[in-house]
């Protein structure tokens, strides 16, 4: 009874044969029957072993079809985002590049008409960026006011080239001040001459007695200063 199946499948022939030479037809007969059990029944656990070992097979491959695609999927997800930080990255320099150029473009044209401004009435620049000329225009009525500094060339021989410009500039920036206080209009200043007039390049009928008061104002200026 303790006898391994496929011992038995060897055996039981062995035997049938062995009680047939004996002349035991019935014992060698029911050995035969046995083997036939023995060997269908083994056949039957093989056929079954490799049902499941082909299951087994068809699982893996399915786990491993499963694996792969999540691979593949994850993958996929991680070149999607390095895509699309590549694309903000790239959105982010062109939008600097853009806001850069843009800012210079600005700075430019401000600078531009800065200069504009600084040489020609208001009205007259803007004309300029326009149209790219400036009709001429004349005034009957306008006051010019000429001023330069007393004693400047002796004062000059005296101090230095840096100290000069500097007491320059502070002296025409507050006559630029008081020239734009008063609605007048700056034409230019040479070495240590300063002109505006007033009338230009809007008629003023208050032309004359504004710039003789542009004159008292920078008076009082030096004066103090």
């Amino acid at each position: 009874k303790n006898v391994p199946m496929r011992r038995k499948k060897a055996l039981y022939p062995l035997w049938s044969k062995i009680e047939g030479y004996k002349g035991n037809w019935q014992l060698a007969s029911k050995f035969l029957d046995s083997a036939l059990i023995v060997s269908d029944s083994l056949s039957k656990l093989d056929n079954s072993l490799e049902l499941l070992r082909l299951q087994q097979r068809l699982a893996f491959e399915e786990s491993k079809k499963q694996i792969l695609a999540a691979e593949t999927r994850e993958k996929k997800r991680k070149q999607q985002i390095l895509f699309m930080i590549a694309a903000l990255v790239l959105s982010t320099l062109s939008g600097l590049v853009i806001y850069s150029q843009k800012n210079k473009t600005a700075k430019a044209k401000k600078r531009s008409d800065e200069l504009l401004l600084n040489i020609l009435p208001e009205n007259v620049a803007e004309e300029l960026k326009i149209h790219g000329s400036s009709e001429a225009r004349k005034f009957d009525n306008v006051t010019v006011l000429f001023s330069d500094f007393k004693d400047f060339t002796k004062h000059a021989e005296s101090l230095p080239a840096t100290e000069i410009v500097s007491l320059l500039d502070h002296s025409f920036g507050a006559f630029d001040q008081i020239v734009t206080e008063l609605g007048l209009e700056k034409i230019k200043t040479v070495g240590d001459a300063y002109i505006c007039v007033g009338g230009l390049p809007v008629e003023d009928e208050y032309h004359a007695e504004k710039v003789v008061n542009c004159a008292l104002k920078m008076q009082k200026y030096m004066a103090q200063h």
